[in-house]
């Protein structure tokens, strides 16, 4: 099973039905306030069970990113890899024409830190279906589905 969870900033947005949208320090009499999401992190852990599931094996994973208009994302974006024990490692993934990989063993964790509000992702774990697994996602705490893709904003 691999969970996924996204988190996120947000920016309060003033809007002036007469002057249109304004800056957080803005006061005003008329209209209303909306919260803006700014920029969230992706979270995605794996977890390992059964008794013949291997612990130690790494899986592959494909995350896709781009934005509303379906653009790639391509650039690097910090990351923190968490291990089974909890030491945290800082590294930096690299997207080409829109995705980047990483693998995760049994127990670990990677967040993506400070995604742009408005960025869809796509995970995808690799298929390993063939070696008698049984893939599963969480997305935000949800019942865990019988999936390989999960998609979201």
């Amino acid at each position: 099973m691999f969970r996924l969870i996204h988190t996120g900033k947000f920016d309060a947005v003033y809007y002036d039905k007469n002057r249109g949208i304004l800056s957080s320090d803005y006061t005003f009499s008329g209209g209303f306030i909306r919260n803006v999401q700014s920029a969230h992190d992706l979270t995605i852990s794996k977890t390992v069970s059964g008794n013949m599931g291997d612990k130690t094996k790494a899986f592959a994973f494909t995350i896709a990113l781009s934005d509303a208009s379906g653009t790639p994302y391509t650039g690097a974006l910090a990351y923190t890899k968490t291990d089974a024990e909890g030491e945290e490692t800082a590294g930096t993934l690299t997207f080409a024409g829109g995705s980047g990989r990483v693998s995760l063993a049994h127990g670990e964790t990677i967040t993506l830190s400070d995604l742009s509000g408005g960025l869809d992702y796509t995970v995808t774990e690799e298929d390993c279906t063939g070696d008698a697994y049984r893939v599963t996602c969480a997305v935000d705490g949800a019942s865990p589905q019988e999936t390989l893709t999960v998609s979201g904003t």
